[in-house]
């Protein structure tokens, strides 16, 4: 369905939220990539994520925009830290 023609109640707002270097950015981009959203996988560490489009973000290779309404989210967990202290806060 063309964006156009897309009615807001099928529309559905989500983020991903994760400790400091879980891989949030990283498995955003290859979501939007498999929706075929963006065109290539950037990385935060190259600077090139297409979620870490501002200055700030790209030279601390950290994700600053803050997520406010979300009808969900996904939570990621580092998988050799495994839980960490403040992942029922995160």
């Amino acid at each position: 369905m063309p964006d156009d023609e897309k009615e807001l109640t099928h529309i559905r707002n989500f983020g991903n939220s994760a400790h400091i270097d879980a891989g949030k950015t990283t498995t955003t981009e290859a979501m939007l990539y498999l929706a075929g959203r963006i065109r290539a996988v950037g990385t935060v560490h190259e600077g090139t994520a297409k979620m870490d489009f501002m200055d700030q973000e790209q030279e601390r290779g950290i994700t600053i925009q803050s997520l406010r309404v979300l009808d969900g989210a996904i939570i990621i967990l580092d998988g050799k830290k495994g839980v960490e202290a403040q992942t029922e806060t995160v």
